[in-house]
């Protein structure tokens, strides 16, 4: 009997059976996927699984026209807020930006204020420091007991009694000025006759004698702006000051000193013969009232003092005196800045150098205050890129005495990396917690459309949304096909039994 009843049913279930150009795909349209559904409803074998009036085809076309009316609205639901939090996004980022640059460009003014006022406490300290050497010279060389000595010694030979009594004489008055002048015990004094001949020197170096040789061609002794041949003989500068001398390298300790000189007059100041020229010297890394020291939170803050007469080279650095501390007698280092930072600084000074570069800004070089450089290079690192690294915030203070430009210039100078390393710190931590924010914000959203979604699609394809419809008390399918129906969005060859099991054909 069943093989009667199959025999019987086969043509109906191969006109019932969908065609391959039927078949359901992930690609079929949603619109398709519903017309198929009602059709397979209108079309099932079993009678109970088809409609049962007209009016609920209408009801389930009337229900797809819905769904089709909504998917807009979906649509804009989704597209909106995505849009809106990528406003804000970009509104917040560029606030954010705005913000820090604000902070940063608010610091480097504060820095700028700081610096100049540190510049020209400098500037005043070492200018008071050099005019109290050139007023204890001056009152040294007018000195008629210095006078008588210094001619007495002259043409004498190193030994002499006239000689040893204008030694003794220079100890006592380096004795009692270095007090005075909260000097070095590295500060050289020494007295040259009219001939430019050293008579006199404390201390004195036993292992590499000055004493009785000729240093006429020094620019301490000449008064020129640099040194002249060695050997030469020149004849005595006829200043009425004191004055500061082109930087030289001691020829006794193979170390760069600066010289402070005074001529001394045989009577009045101008209107006399030169008897010598009694000098003192400062070793490089020894002006001792430029002093380094620590911010509150322990952020290094140094003076540099510069001769740009003498190449940019650097007189007081930190590490000079670091240096200076750790090995006293250690032959020092030699550090200049670069020439384009020479010519600068000369140039915004207003006594040389070039002009501006056009490429001034790019180089980040403030022009509006004209001392104030916002990014420079430690003269240090570049010859030792390990230490002083990074961009340097400066302020630049010429050393004026006596109402003339020495060439020497004060810079007062802080670490650009390490002041703004707080906010570039606060950038990065803000960042990504906005980030996070962004981001918690798109889950949620995320969330709570695939819950709106799964709310509004009564017949999901996808089985956890199915089940997640039937867990909060939903029907999963309004257009479900009841067991048994043979479905136009089936696979070929398939028909469904009312026990849930497939029949590959009958």
């Amino acid at each position: 009997m069943a093989t009667i009843w199959k025999s019987a049913l086969r043509p109906i279930a191969d006109f019932c059976r969908p065609r391959p150009n039927q078949k359901r795909t992930k690609s079929t349209p949603r619109s398709i996927v519903h017309i198929a559904e009602i059709i397979d409803r209108c079309l099932a074998v079993n009678p109970k699984d088809r409609f049962p009036n007209a009016h609920a085809i209408i009801a389930a076309l009337d229900s797809r026209r819905l769904r089709q009316a909504r998917r807009p609205l979906i649509l804009l639901g989704v597209v909106g807020p995505i849009f809106g939090m990528l406003i804000v996004a970009i509104i917040g980022w560029m606030a954010f930006n705005s913000v820090i640059d604000d902070t940063q460009r608010t610091l480097i003014a504060k820095t700028r204020l700081s610096k100049r006022s540190d510049a020209n406490f400098m500037r005043k300290a070492v200018e008071g420091q050099i005019v109290k050497r050139f007023h204890a010279l001056e009152r040294e060389a007018a000195n008629p007991a210095l006078k008588a000595a210094l001619e007495a010694a002259t043409g004498k030979p190193i030994g002499s009694p006239e000689q040893k009594k204008l030694q003794s004489w220079l100890a006592q008055f380096r004795q009692e000025n270095n007090l005075k002048l909260d000097a070095s015990p590295e500060d050289v004094w020494f007295i040259n006759d009219r001939n430019g001949v050293q008579l006199a020197r404390v201390p004195v170096d036993l292992k590499r004698e000055t004493r009785g040789k000729n240093f006429s061609f020094r620019s301490y002794f000449h008064g020129g702006a640099k040194d002249a041949q060695r050997h030469r003989k020149m004849p005595p500068a006829k200043y009425v000051d004191a004055y500061l001398s082109p930087m030289f390298q001691n020829m006794a300790r193979d170390k760069w000193v600066a010289p402070f000189s005074v001529c001394i007059w045989k009577g009045a100041p101008g209107e006399s013969e030169v008897l010598g020229i009694l000098t003192m010297t400062v070793q490089v890394g020894d002006f001792t009232e430029l002093r380094s020291r620590r911010d509150e939170d322990g952020q290094l803050e140094f003076p540099i003092l510069v001769d740009l007469n003498n190449g940019g080279l650097v007189l007081q650095h930190h590490e000079l005196q670091r240096r200076r501390q750790d090995d006293p007698d250690a032959r020092l280092r030699i550090f200049r800045l670069q020439d384009e930072e020479i010519d600068l600084i000369k140039s915004a000074l207003g006594f040389g150098g070039d002009k501006p570069p056009a490429d001034a800004d790019q180089r980040k070089l403030q022009w509006s205050d004209k001392r104030w450089m916002n990014e420079i290079r430690d003269p240090v690192n570049l010859q030792k890129p390990d230490s002083y690294s990074g961009p340097w915030l400066a302020w630049f203070e010429p050393i004026v005495i006596r109402g003339k430009p020495s060439g020497l210039v004060v810079i007062a100078q802080e670490s650009g990396e390490k002041l703004l390393k707080p906010v570039e710190e606060l950038k990065t931590k803000l960042g990504w917690l906005g980030l996070y924010a962004l981001g918690l914000m798109v889950a949620f959203i995320t969330m709570l459309w695939s819950f709106v979604a799964i709310v509004l699609n009564d017949s999901p394809r996808s089985r956890l949304a199915r089940a997640f419809r039937r867990r909060i008390g939903l029907p999963s399918s309004s257009l479900a096909l009841p067991s048994g129906t043979v479905s136009l969005t089936g696979t070929v060859g398939q028909t469904n039994r009312t026990d849930g099991t497939a029949d590959k054909g009958i």
